[in-house]
């Protein structure tokens, strides 16, 4: 899955494919699975939650603490980094810096619903196999 962000004139690639959990490990060192399910569990119930009270869906970024902006901040580098190879020479800091926090921000939440939708669809797809009855 790919999408284009546009900020302020900027045009924002980012993608999220097989290769990113890969690529997330290479760059930091950790494992984007474990990173990113408290924060999908949270969405998951944020969504579910604001689904029943027909309400809009809440904004994700508002509801996160403080220790999983760093998490979304290095999701957003990877699918950025993913999606545009002739930035593989900057680093996260240095691609982060060329953004306002509100731009950030925005990102960011585009990031993690990218993640969000690629990782809902597989989850909504699994089946139970039926294997055929033997003779």
């Amino acid at each position: 899955m790919e999408t284009t962000v546009e900020l302020n004139g900027k045009s924002v690639k980012l993608k999220a494919t097989a290769a990113l959990p890969r690529l997330y490990r290479i760059l930091f060192s950790r494992d984007i699975f474990k990173d990113l399910a408290p924060i999908l569990k949270r969405y998951q119930n944020i969504k579910v939650k604001s689904d029943a009270d027909n309400k809009e869906n809440l904004d994700v970024i508002d509801q996160i603490g403080d220790d999983d902006l760093e998490i979304l901040e290095n999701l957003t580098y990877s699918m950025a980094r993913a999606a545009d190879p002739e930035m593989e020479q900057r680093t996260a800091l240095e691609w982060l810096d060329q953004f306002s926090s509100t731009e950030s921000m925005a990102l960011q939440q585009q990031a993690f619903t990218l993640w969000a939708m690629d990782n809902f669809s597989i989850d909504e797809s699994k089946k139970k196999a039926v294997l055929p009855k033997g003779k």
